[in-house]
């Protein structure tokens, strides 16, 4: 699963820049002389920004396995913690 997530995620980010790449070459066409309406660019920067939507949200995703894996990790501490000295001294928040 994490290797097709990663995948996934390189392919997106790939697209991303490719699209870009694109459209500002379009847009300077446009400053040049023009090539496509200004309509189109806007829908294809509305691209871009749906695009990089879903590589902020695989990131994001990754970021909230490592808290997850970070916060089991510490509540294991904090009972080993807790086996040695007394919890009383531990304020849980």
């Amino acid at each position: 699963m994490s290797k097709v997530s990663t995948i996934l995620n390189i392919f997106v980010i790939l697209l991303l820049i490719m699209l870009g790449i694109f459209t500002a070459y379009q847009i300077v066409r446009i400053l040049l002389g023009g090539s496509w309406a200004a309509e189109d660019v806007l829908i294809t920067l509305n691209g871009i920004i749906i695009t990089s939507l879903f590589a902020v949200v695989g990131y994001m995703i990754s970021l909230s396995k490592a808290t997850g894996r970070l916060e089991a990790n510490f509540e294991n501490l904090k009972n080993s913690f807790c086996s040695l000295v007394p919890c009383v001294l531990i304020n849980p928040f």
